[in-house]
């Protein structure tokens, strides 16, 4: 930084610390015809390991005071308040978003400067726990919000707790472009769930309190927000959803992440922080069946992901939309009948892709077909016939799971059925793993693909047959 630089500076630095002892000092004189500091009572939880304990804790309320200040006195319509903001403004110290229409001029945004000036003085006396604070706390905190003021990007950093998820991973392993899977420490648990998420009115926390007090590993991922664009999780979200569809497709096991905690070191009125962003896993089961993964399995899992990609550039992801959407639906599902009908669709949308007649048999045939070397043929054909007639009679005749699946006397209630959705499920992972591996090394959408199986499986009958 030049001299020239260091003088314009300390001159802002200067004009901060005069707006700031006019704001504490009318500030101190409001807290008195109110009668002292509000205070707050906040339920803080914290997380230790397998447990939780709720404490109620009562503290002043700086920010309350503020911003009761502000709304009562309206502070923008003081002289010195106004030329603080006009001077930082025109030195193109604040960064507004981008929204469409004509740029906004300084009296079209005055008010939410003067707000936005508040912050570093609001960051300094809640950490010190004082109205008095020194010329150099309240010149560190400036620079802080100032640098990122002009800063391009907000940093944020992302965690997503997974939920029925356990590993004997230790270390931070990457899955999918950005996401770290990492131990989930009650530290964390302790800092995130207690996020001021109640200075947001429409944020809610998405995740039951049993669900994440069991959760035992995250994803975590730091990403850098566009401070000229609108607040958005649109990507690491998309992100997000590939990642569990992956997971899901390699192994068994009720995994979930219905919610994206986010946050910045610095406080904005354009961006918020912190945040609770609702996944598109958002309905999802929260307890279940664990899913237990190995280091060498997430490498399966990471092939799963590039190929879940590598369809992202064929129309409808080459015609699996539906069938992986509808998979994954199944996860959300409490009621069993819902789950059949889904995984059963999710069949019916790839293997019957392009198909108008013989419906049950090329569902059968197709389907044998595509894993026959992978499982017995005539179990994959008794089972895929079975999911096809129960769904139909769940749907056509108003038939429950276990009224379809009877028990036998040396079985506990609802085994039968139990055994049967699991099977199902493991059949359609399965299923769905061959299509999205083959389809994506081959750049066929499903209908190409099925044809391609029809005349293998033609060519196989005719090499049987010696013809």
């Amino acid at each position: 930084m030049g001299d020239h630089d260091l003088e314009v500076s300390e001159q802002f630095d200067d004009l901060f610390y005069a707006f700031a002892q006019t704001v504490l000092v009318r500030v101190k004189s409001f807290m008195k015809s109110i009668g002292g500091i509000p205070v707050e009572m906040r339920y803080h939880v914290s997380f230790d390991e397998g447990s939780s304990v709720r404490i109620t804790q009562i503290n002043n309320d700086y920010n309350g005071l503020l911003m009761h200040y502000i709304v009562t006195e309206q502070p923008w319509t003081l002289e010195e308040f106004e030329k603080c903001a006009k001077v930082l403004w025109d030195e193109g110290i604040f960064r507004l978003p981008a929204y469409p229409g004509p740029p906004s001029s300084f009296e079209d945004v005055k008010i939410s400067l003067i707000h936005q000036l508040f912050l570093p003085i609001r960051d300094v006396i809640e950490r010190y726990h004082t109205l008095d604070p020194t010329q150099e706390q309240l010149i560190e905190s400036y620079h802080r919000y100032r640098n990122d003021w002009i800063a391009p990007f907000k940093r944020y950093e992302a965690t997503i707790p997974l939920l029925n998820f356990i590993s004997e991973l230790q270390t931070e392993v990457t899955i999918g472009k950005h996401l770290v899977l990492s131990p989930f420490t009650p530290e964390e648990k302790t800092l995130i769930w207690n996020s001021e998420v109640d200075l947001y009115p429409n944020v809610t926390n998405p995740i039951e309190h049993g669900a994440f007090l069991r959760s035992k590993s995250k994803l975590a991922q730091t990403r850098l927000q566009d401070q000229t664009k609108r607040y958005g999780a649109e990507e690491i979200n998309e992100e997000l959803a590939d990642v569990l569809t992956a997971l899901r497709l390699t192994k068994t096991g009720d995994i979930g992440a219905p919610a994206i905690f986010e946050r910045s070191e610095i406080r904005s009125i354009w961006l918020p922080s912190p945040t609770i962003t609702r996944t598109s896993d958002y309905d999802v089961r929260q307890s279940g069946t664990e899913y237990s993964i190995t280091e060498e399995e997430l490498s399966q899992v990471n092939n799963l992901f590039v190929s879940l990609q590598g369809l992202n550039a064929q129309a409808q992801r080459g015609g699996l939309t539906v069938a992986l959407r509808r998979f994954n639906q199944a996860y959300s599902r409490e009621n069993d009948e819902d789950r059949i009908i889904d995984l059963t669709i999710a069949l019916e949308s790839c293997l019957l892709a392009g198909l108008s007649k013989e419906l049950s048999y090329r569902f059968v045939l197709r389907g044998v077909a595509l894993l026959a070397d992978n499982r017995n043929p005539k179990e994959t054909k008794s089972l895929l016939q079975e999911i096809y007639t129960i769904r139909s009679s769940i749907v056509h005749d108003g038939k429950t799971l276990p009224e379809l699946k009877k028990d036998t006397k040396h079985n506990p209630p609802g085994h039968a059925a139990k055994k049967f959705l699991q099977q199902s499920e493991e059949l359609v992972r399965d299923i769905l793993r061959e299509y999205v591996t083959q389809m994506a090394s081959s750049n066929l959408s499903v209908k190409k693909f099925n044809e391609q199986l029809e005349l293998r499986i033609i060519e196989s009958f005719v090499s049987d047959k010696g013809l």
